[in-house]
């Protein structure tokens, strides 16, 4: 059977609820608790889904996040370190002085909780080597894509881009490690193994 792993995947999951209605399984990685609830009410009217649900952020090492929903329903997230003083942004609007702020350094106003982060060598041992990967991490695939050695590779991987540069510096990571790219469609770039 064909597997799947959605990075990113929202409230919605729609690129893996396609795989799931076509018989593959997969698994959907979100670091907000709310966004799998409403996916799980999704995959309840598609009978014998094979899925399974993480909740966790995605990043470079192991770590903690604080995340803050505001009122309009976005998500912005501060990396915590177990160092103290040691801060890393992970969403690149977000910057942390007293708290979290925006890119003009308003405080936000929101909903805030703590997840956390695995890195995708630790979310590839609980899955094991699947077929395709969908990333959508809102500006973190430089990071983790360049950070990551890749044990095996998938026939398929999708990869969000944030910039010109980062769609750069995204197809030269994935070029090195053999992948090449096969279609762009917006913000969003298809690569398949070489061996394909």
């Amino acid at each position: 059977m064909k597997s799947f792993i959605e990075i990113g995947c929202g409230p919605d999951g729609s690129w893996g609820l396609s795989l799931l209605k076509k018989g593959w399984k997969g698994w959907f990685v979100e670091p907000h608790p709310g966004n799998i609830v409403e996916l799980e009410k999704r995959l309840t009217r598609i009978p014998n889904t094979l899925c399974k649900f993480v909740c966790a952020a995605i990043w470079i090492k192991s770590s903690i996040f604080r995340f803050c929903l505001t009122p309009s329903g976005d998500m912005a997230s501060t990396q915590i370190s177990s160092h103290i003083g040691e801060s890393e942004p992970y969403y690149t609007k977000i910057r942390e002085t007293t708290g979290l702020t925006d890119s003009k350094g308003q405080r936000i106003v929101g909903k805030s909780y703590w997840i956390g982060a695995i890195t995708l060598a630790q979310l590839f041992e609980k899955t094991g080597p699947v077929d395709k990967i969908r990333i959508d991490v809102e500006g973190a695939e430089v990071p983790i894509l360049r950070e990551h050695e890749w044990t095996f590779l998938p026939s398929v991987l999708h990869v969000e881009y944030h910039s010109q540069e980062y769609q750069t510096e995204i197809h030269d990571i994935l070029q090195r490690q053999g992948l090449q790219r096969a279609t762009t469609g917006g913000m969003e770039h298809k690569y398949i193994g070489a061996n394909q």
